[in-house]
């Protein structure tokens, strides 16, 4: 008897602080016979042999062809011994990449693999059969990574991708300014739709970010514009700012060897979310039958000024943390010093701004409504990576 095929869910820079929380919950969960998982990562950690690279066209085609090879007709026996496989160092990739943002900002290239997976424009598998009716890749989780080896420091607000490089790597090139990101990003979409037939795209957003605004806000427009003319399902996830962007090397290089914190944010609130609640409203949004179609303002459970952030750190560390509220300027000097362009700074340093006037300072019930969950708290999160800042 035929077997239905499989539909994989694509995430794209799948190692990144969301991305990877999403590939651990989706391939353990319910939904990963029907729509198994394909990562399409940067050089060195690609679990499932996937060549990506956004800034990189020719590397586009890449998550296709492999999803063919891994779940086309006449490839069903052999994916479902990968997926055992793949599944050991996918979680072993995955432990790896997290302990690595655990510490002091190191990425080991996966090493872990127990099954050779080259990328797919090499080598294709050994029971590949022609099928005239490819693979459809049910639905793709869209970030704007960072141009790897480079520069993965940057503030997760806007990327939420990065995995956390040395210093010495940061301090390489310039990042991808935010326009070029995005512009990038919506070629892919394009190509993905037109080229392939993906219907669904999840992009990955900031709150901060309205549509038809700056950088991702010019995707998140985008594809309201196809979503409204019949042309893709989609969803745009508006997360507030990131309880793991103090595993940035900005954060952990002050708080180590300082005990400050800085920002130029004055006494601005945020409602600070975890990664890991992020992970789970997207995978909602990427596996749920009926298309969302909508924005996820994805909110923490509190209201937190870098004071109170401070004052949490002291507690957690047993040693005196003070926030310094500095100008802009200097805030896109600092940004700088670690690699930022210029572009970005400014970004940064007027998010701050917006912050100090009030932006962010607001709560709702997503994260419980979309997981039945209750979104995690700071202070949750510091005793649970304290670690890092000894």
């Amino acid at each position: 008897m035929t077997r239905p095929r499989k539909s994989p869910i694509l995430l794209l820079d799948g190692t990144g602080v969301v991305p990877s929380r999403i590939a651990r919950r989706l391939f353990f969960s319910s939904s990963s016979d029907e729509h198994p998982l394909l990562i399409a990562s940067t050089p060195g950690l690609d679990p499932n042999g996937v060549k990506f690279d956004l800034y990189d066209p020719t590397t586009w085609e890449n998550p296709f062809i492999r999803a063919q090879e891994l779940f086309g007709r006449g490839s069903e026996m052999e994916s479902d011994d990968m997926k055992v496989k793949v599944g050991s160092s996918l979680k072993d990739t995955m432990e790896e990449s997290t302990t690595s943002m655990d510490g002091e900002g190191e990425t080991t290239p996966g090493s872990t693999m127990d099954v050779d997976m080259q990328p797919s424009s090499t080598k294709a598998s050994a029971h590949q059969k022609t099928d005239d009716s490819p693979v459809m890749i049910h639905s793709v989780y869209l970030t704007a990574p960072n141009n790897p080896p480079s520069n993965a420091h940057q503030h997760s607000h806007s990327s939420r991708t990065s995995t956390l490089a040395s210093y010495e790597q940061q301090q390489r090139a310039p990042s991808p300014s935010p326009s070029q990101q995005a512009s990038l990003l919506m070629q892919f979409i394009d190509y993905a739709r037109q080229k392939h037939g993906t219907r669904r795209f999840v992009l990955q957003s900031a709150s901060a970010m309205e549509p038809g605004g700056f950088a991702l806000g010019r995707v998140h427009a985008h594809l309201r514009e196809l979503g409204q003319r019949g042309e893709v399902e989609w969803a745009v996830l508006r997360p507030t700012w990131c309880q793991q962007d103090f595993e940035q090397p900005c954060h952990v290089k002050s708080i180590k060897e300082e005990n400050k914190l800085y920002s130029a944010t004055s006494n601005g609130k945020i409602p600070w979310v975890s990664a890991d609640d992020i992970a789970a409203v997207a995978v909602q949004a990427l596996t749920r039958e009926d298309a969302p179609n909508t924005e996820y303002l994805v909110l923490g459970p509190e209201l937190l000024g870098y004071n109170d952030i401070a004052n949490t750190l002291s507690s957690v560390l047993g040693r005196k943390i003070v926030h310094v509220d500095i100008s802009n300027p200097a805030l896109e000097r600092r940004h700088q010093s670690f690699g930022c362009s210029e572009e970005h700074s400014r970004l940064m340093s007027s998010l701050d701004t917006a912050i100090k006037y009030g932006m962010e300072n607001r709560t709702n019930d997503v994260v419980l409504s979309m997981t039945g969950n209750k979104p995690k708290s700071f202070r949750e999160y510091a005793e649970s990576v304290k670690e890092i800042w000894v």
